[in-house]
């Protein structure tokens, strides 16, 4: 009983979700998209969970790394050279975030874009491999 009444419950807010977005629909994703092909310059690359997302419509060169694609504790991230990574403040992403801060081979700067998309805040950190081996 326990089990179905919270299946039930997740089914109905998400329904509100979706229903709240239809009847007042948000443009967050545009604004980013824009804000985000002003900040890379041609030929730099996007890498992150949402990065092809937000790379829709534009030409961002996007990788989708985390949420089981090339998940960065087994991709290296000298090996995919993004120029910037685009991470959501969300516990999993921040723990990521902490491991490569603490790499020798590469180094992640201080967030040169920030934003909020559906209540959750996002950044773009440029990403210097200057210590790392060309590939």
């Amino acid at each position: 009983w326990l089990v179905s009444g919270m299946l039930a419950f997740a089914m109905i807010r998400s329904l509100y979700i979706d229903a709240g977005f239809l009847l007042s629909p948000t443009y967050e994703s545009r604004k980013i998209s824009q804000d985000l092909s002003g900040l890379l310059r041609t030929g730099e690359s996007l890498a992150g969970d949402w990065a092809p997302f937000f790379a829709l419509g534009t030409e961002i060169k996007a990788l989708r790394v985390g949420g089981g694609y090339n998940d960065p504790q087994e991709v290296p991230l000298p090996l995919l050279r993004p120029d910037y990574l685009l991470l959501a403040e969300v516990p999993e992403q921040l723990r990521y975030l902490e491991m490569i801060r603490s790499s020798d081979t590469y180094q992640i700067g201080e967030p040169a874009y920030r934003a909020s998309y559906i209540g959750i805040k996002i950044a773009a950190y440029p990403v210097d491999y200057s210590g790392s081996p060309a590939r």
